[in-house]
């Protein structure tokens, strides 16, 4: 006797129908991308020139099965990174160029046309693009702009999404040194020691008043020196600091401070005085640096003038 399954001839329809949608669900056509790699570019630093970026058909397809198709290709800059210079495009005999434009300083539009009717693996390079870090250290891809239009059948495949990296970017912090305190001191007197904190490297410093008894420029900590001025006025020292990071080589923000070397004040010699008892006596007193306190004192209270 021979069993029936039920519903037999629905189940066969159901399988031959699903195995039919899955033979007409063409393969997805994917770009092979070479990224470009820029490491530790200095936040608010010059601009950076990418290495080649490269990107290239896995099937001879994915550019155009008949030739003429175009495509607009764009590409976005990560957050906290700007575009700063507009590259050229190295194609295959295959691939013509009509328009490379910046945007905008995150946008780069690239229109392009293909010519080959899916016999060659086409390509093109995109070369020179200047980046600039521009506000926080951070890490980031260059991405291709979902829904770029044109008819090259790659442009709507799983890069469409815009996850495929065609660069790397990460930036570093500017290096910082704090303020040193200011100093003023009298000539032939030992300044204090200057130990520069931050976050830098190296602390290269540049002093604009030699004379003091400090060298016109050096680098790192600053030693106590016998503070010079030969002359009969105040004079001041400006020391402008950088900051400066090793890998990669960045400087920070300066710092300036001032060491003031105050002149040594000489009395002006005053000459033996005689006076007759009950006399006004009056001994002006002066000295080579003016506004200077001076001081005296008297051996002999008999004569009527008090000690000091």
């Amino acid at each position: 006797m021979q069993r029936l399954l039920p519903n037999k001839g629905r189940f066969y329809f159901f399988l031959i129908s699903l195995l039919g949608v899955l033979a007409a669900t063409p393969a997805i056509s994917q770009t092979t991308v070479t990224p470009a790699t820029a490491a530790n570019l200095c936040v608010g630093g010059s601009t950076v020139i990418l290495g080649n970026i490269t990107v290239a058909e896995t099937t001879t397809t994915d550019f155009g099965a008949v030739g003429g198709e175009t495509g607009t290709f764009v590409l976005t800059a990560p957050t906290n990174f700007i575009f700063t210079v507009t590259p050229t495009v190295t194609p295959s005999v295959n691939i013509t160029v009509n328009s490379i434009v910046l945007t905008s300083s995150s946008t780069l539009t690239l229109d392009l046309t293909s010519s080959d009717p899916g016999v060659a693996l086409d390509n093109f390079a995109i070369v020179g693009l200047g980046v600039q870090a521009i506000s926080t250290a951070s890490s980031g891809d260059i991405l291709r702009l979902p829904g770029a239009g044109g008819t090259f059948s790659v442009f709507g495949d799983a890069d469409a999404n815009g996850t495929i990296s065609y660069g790397n970017l990460t930036s570093v912090a500017l290096p910082t040194v704090n303020d040193p305190a200011d100093q003023v001191l009298c000539r032939g007197t030992m300044t204090t020691a200057i130990t520069f904190t931050g976050t830098a490297a190296t602390y290269d410093w540049v002093n604009d008043t030699p004379s003091i008894g400090l060298a016109a420029s050096g680098s790192g900590n600053i030693g106590a020196f016998m503070a010079v001025n030969l002359g009969a006025v105040p004079v001041v020292a400006t020391i402008t600091v950088t900051p400066q990071r090793a890998a990669p080589v960045c400087s920070g923000t300066q710092q300036t401070f001032t060491i003031t070397v105050n002149p040594e004040p000489v009395v002006s010699a005053v000459g033996a005085q005689i006076f007759c008892p009950g006399a006004s006596v009056n001994l002006p007193l002066s000295s080579n640096v003016a506004g200077a306190v001076l001081s005296w004192v008297n051996t002999n209270l008999l004569i009527g003038i008090p000690l000091s």
